[in-house]
Order: C-alpha cells, then structure tokens, then sequence
C-alpha cells in the first residue's frame, strides 16, 4: 500500500522542486521525506528538503536514482541517491563541476 505522495513547485523552466511527504508507520505520523545530499563542493547545503526533478527521472534500481543535470551556465549536477527506509530519507552524494573551476576531490 502506497502511503507517500509529492508536491511540486515549479519556479522556473527547470525540472520542478518535489517534496515528497507519507505516513510513517514507525513512527505513526506524517513525515517529510528529506534528502541528505552530501556535496563534493564547500559550503553547499547537506540537508533539504525539496529535490529538483527526480520524480521525472526513472531510477536505475528500485529506490536508487542516478542522473546529471546540466545547467546554461555550465554547471554540471551529477546525482547519486537512494531511498533508505531504517531512516526514512533519502541519502547520497552529488559531484558539482563549474566551467573553470577546479572541484575538490570527494571526501569519504
């Protein structure tokens, strides 16, 4: 039984923000799903809650997405996330690239 859904905002002609909120069974209320999203850039936000598009991209296993995003100004966006139910979250990284700039190696 499906107990999640999504809303959606749409601020530009990106893909849209989605959140994605359900009942928690765990812990008997309604949860935000968050996204843990662990950069490999400085001063980037780890913690949100809202995540551009990954409804509209098909996932690469069940609960796993895995896809990149390419901006006008060059920025490239490289996504690596999975759902993970004993913390009801999403979790992973994302690689950012800047044209001309040097990115820092991922930390483990």
């Amino acid at each position: 039984m499906a107990l999640e859904f999504a809303f959606y905002h749409k601020e530009s002609c990106n893909e849209p923000l989605t959140m994605v909120l359900g009942y928690s069974q765990r812990q008997d209320r309604v949860i935000i799903y968050g996204f843990l999203i662990h950069s490999n850039l400085p001063g980037e936000a780890d913690s949100q809650m809202w995540m551009y598009g990954f409804t509209s991209r098909k996932p690469v296993a069940p609960l796993h997405w895995r896809y990149e995003d390419l901006y006008d100004s060059g920025r490239r966006l490289k996504y690596d996330f999975r759902y993970v139910p004993e913390r009801e979250r999403f979790e992973g990284t994302v690689l950012i690239t800047d044209p001309g700039t040097k990115a820092p190696p991922p930390t483990s």
